[in-house]
């Protein structure tokens, strides 16, 4: 039996999580749920981006001066350990 490479990636996918072995209502079922997680974790990670670069773009002294005083904060704790 030839299988190409989608039918390999189905077969995969089916094996690794046990699919193989529910009924075609229980496979549905846990399809519906790991697309709906992917899209949540897409659709937050596209928002988590968008937001970081938006703050970058458009506010560069704001973010310099956040990143600057966490240096400062983290060498005075750093140094602190030292003495």
């Amino acid at each position: 039996m030839e299988m190409n490479w989608v039918q390999r990636k189905i077969y995969l996918y089916n094996v690794t999580f046990g699919l193989y072995m529910l009924d075609w209502w229980e496979r549905f079922l846990f399809n519906t749920l790991m697309v709906v997680l992917m899209w949540f974790v897409c659709y937050n990670g596209f928002r988590f981006a968008s937001d970081v670069s938006n703050r970058l773009l458009h506010s560069p002294y704001e973010v310099h001066s956040f990143l600057q005083k966490n240096v400062q904060e983290v060498s005075w704790c750093c140094a602190s350990r030292l003495f």
